[in-house]
């Protein structure tokens, strides 16, 4: 394990994720380029943020809970990373546990051997495992087709099914050879024999059918319960941060998809097998008897291709929304639970009763239209399944009549015609379900906290031309921050207010830090939730006062010469605040913090095409240069991107082509609401409000 060294108190989570790509991948990462995609503060990488760091690189960081005894019955070759405890501060470090002996691999100290008791005096419980995703992948692969898969009992109903299909084959060959022979000896006596013989194999065949529908439920029964255990084991060694990354109305369709997989893995396998099994052998069957059943099949075959391409069409095209509008109800509901335990607001109630119903009008509409084609592709189907049949029928009956054929051969075609159009249909039914199966897994993959299988690869994502902020409500601490706020805020805009308005609370809400009941920002006409979160992540920056950007070896000398235009003012305001241009700055340590945001500030001249949000990110630099930057620098990173930007100075807000007074937004809100939040905080309510 190749250790990097921190440069500074607060960037161990830098190191370690330097250390770990080099490991899993050889690659050298610089550390600039890591502090860009980091969250970072002066406090450091919370835990959260050094997996979403890491889940860039292709690696899968999963955080538990773990004591100290537990961690002494820990045996594994693999390396972690350990949150310890170092000078009174959390510490990331990465280890290797072999028997008492724990090796560290530590930014700050190097490579140290530790017994098990020293471990101890700096063991803070978090415990972090370590895998790269296709690793991962590759053991949940294992889960889904290796464990969960009961061969003995595929086995089992296949071999039921083999034995229902060949009863049906000879009992048919029985009755045919019976009826032949009672046709051309008049013997009607013996017709009660063959009526027996029918009797009796129809029982075991509809027997046979029994015990698969047993076999099937109890293997249901059986992976469903293993799914759910799997998942309880896992929820109670996480931490509680780890349930916020999760969609809320994943937990509430948590039994839809385990029903999905169970019923996929007990159920469609195995009517995959034998579907595909008797087409080929009825297929086989039936030429090797008679030529003219050639042409039952390809009709058939041609029918059912058409309906199962037209199925798959209508399939794939409704359930992506019908799923939206489900998953937008659940939302809708469990905002609507949160709202009435917080607060009583008849307006907020009735608003979100409004979006329940257009959901839910939304749903049975798209299940109608769903239903409806369906049914046509359906009907039109049977209807030339039919047409085939009858053609066949009366080819095989001429032939009959003619004398080339004896009338067993109508029973015949019958009995495999039946077997051929339920093989297909059981086939098109696998096919359709597998979209349900494959959406389900993805999202049970996630509970498990494991990287999972996209089936398309994400979209490429656009900056914007307009944000749009629609009927946002956010609660903080029991404090109402928006109340059906709405905003459209286009590039170049400055967002002003006094301190409280939730100026920076708005930048968390749009860049997905903070997420309100009910999503409520749009990107153009796509809503935010519905972006890729690495796709997102790539597009959005977000910037604070504090902001910690290491400059990694930043050559300001060199840095001049790729914004030539720029280089007189950035030379100027260098020099008024002391910042050396001739240096290499390696370390922030001796910075000041009005130094510190200028270099972050300058960082933000390279990117282009990115959103950028940045909340007083000159703060700590006086006035004059302050009006400087804003004045000569930020035009230039504004006209390469999406720019919005707040600071406690109002009066730049004349420097930028647009600007929002948030403070009077907030005072959009209705008087029926403000009476309510007033009341509630035992406000005094002026009679005179316009």
């Amino acid at each position: 394990m190749k250790i990097y060294y921190q440069t500074n108190n607060n960037d161990c989570g830098i190191a370690v994720t330097q250390s770990l790509i080099q490991h899993f991948f050889q690659k050298e990462i610089s550390k600039e380029e890591l502090f860009q995609k980091a969250n970072i503060k002066e406090e450091g990488l919370s835990i959260l943020d050094l997996e979403l760091l890491n889940k860039n690189y292709g690696l899968h960081l999963e955080s538990y809970s773990m004591d100290f005894d537990e961690f002494k019955e820990y045996e594994s070759q693999d390396y972690f990373v350990l949150v310890i405890n170092r000078n009174g501060e959390r510490h990331y470090t990465i280890a290797n546990k072999k028997g008492e002996k724990v090796t560290l691999f530590d930014s700050a100290l190097g490579q140290v051997v530790l017994s098990i008791e020293e471990v101890k005096e700096i063991w803070l419980d978090l415990f972090i495992s370590v895998k790269p995703i296709q690793k991962n992948l590759t053991e949940t692969n294992y889960f889904f087709k290796k464990e969960k898969v009961n061969v003995s009992n595929v086995f089992l109903l296949f071999v039921i099914n083999l034995v229902v299909l060949f009863l049906s084959v000879t009992s048919t060959y029985l009755i045919r050879y019976s009826f032949s022979h009672v046709q051309s000896n008049h013997e009607l006596f013996n017709l009660l024999k063959v009526l027996f013989v029918v009797v009796l194999v129809y029982g075991i065949f509809h027997f046979g059918e029994f015990l698969e529908e047993l076999i099937v439920c109890e293997n249901k029964n059986k992976y469903s319960k293993d799914l759910y255990g799997e998942l309880v084991d896992t929820f109670n060694r996480k931490k509680n941060s780890y349930f916020h990354k999760l969609g809320k109305n994943q937990f509430l369709l948590l039994k839809d998809h385990i029903d999905y997989i169970s019923t996929y893995h007990s159920e469609f396998i195995n009517k995959w097998l034998i579907s595909v099994f008797t087409l080929v052998a009825v297929s086989i069957f039936l030429i090797c008897n008679s030529w003219y059943f050639v042409i039952l099949i390809v009709g058939s075959f041609l029918v059912q291709t058409v309906f199962w391409k037209l199925s798959k069409k209508i399939y794939f095209k409704y359930f992506p929304v019908l799923n939206e509008l489900q998953n937008e109800g659940k939302r809708l509901l469990y905002a609507q639970e949160n709202l009435l335990k917080l607060e009583v607001n008849a307006y907020k109630l009735g608003s979100l009763g409004e979006k329940c119903k257009e959901n839910y009008f939304g749903e049975l509409d798209v299940h109608k239209d769903l239903d409806v084609r369906q049914n046509i592709y359906s009907k039109i189907n049977s209807y030339l399944n039919n047409l085939v049949y009858v053609f066949v029928f009366s080819l095989v009956a001429y032939y009959i009549f003619v004398g080339d054929l004896d009338f067993g051969y109508l029973m015949i075609m019958n009995l495999f015609y039946f077997h051929l159009g339920k093989s297909f249909n059981s086939l098109i039914n696998y096919y359709g379900f597998r979209v349900k199966y494959d959406y389900s897994k993805k999202i049970y993959s996630q509970m498990l906290n494991v990287d999972t299988f996209d089936l398309v690869a994400p979209n490429k994502v656009e900056i914007p031309k307009k944000i749009a902020i629609k009927n946002l409500f956010f609660c903080l601490s029991g404090k109402v921050i928006f109340n059906d706020l709405n905003l459209e805020i286009v590039p170049n805009t400055f967002i002003y207010g006094p301190s409280g308005t939730g100026k920076s609370i708005l930048y968390k809400i749009i860049v997905k830090k903070l997420n309100p009941a009910i999503p409520s920002v749009w990107f153009d006409d796509q809503e935010t939730s519905s972006i890729d979160d690495s796709l997102f992540r790539e597009l959005c920056i977000y910037q604070i006062s504090d902001s910690y950007i290491d400059p990694g070896d930043l050559d300001l000398d060199s840095f001049t010469k790729l914004f030539p235009n720029l280089k007189k003012s950035i030379l100027e305001i260098c020099s008024s605040m002391n910042l050396d241009v001739s240096r290499n700055i390696e370390s922030s340590m001796n910075l000041s913090s009005g130094q510190r945001q200028l270099i972050n500030i300058l960082s933000l001249l390279k990117y282009k095409n990115k959103v950028l949000l940045l909340d007083e990110i000159a703060s700590h630099i006086n006035v004059e240069n302050r009006f400087k930057i804003y004045k000569e620098i930020i035009p230039f990173i504004s006209s390469r991107n999406f720019l919005i930007c707040s600071e406690h100075t109002p009066e730049l807000k004349s420097l930028f082509s647009n600007s929002i007074d948030l403070s009077r937004e907030h005072s959009k809100i209705s008087k029926e609401i403000f009476l309510e939040i007033a009341n509630k905080e035992n406000q005094q309510v002026f009679e005179n409000w316009e």
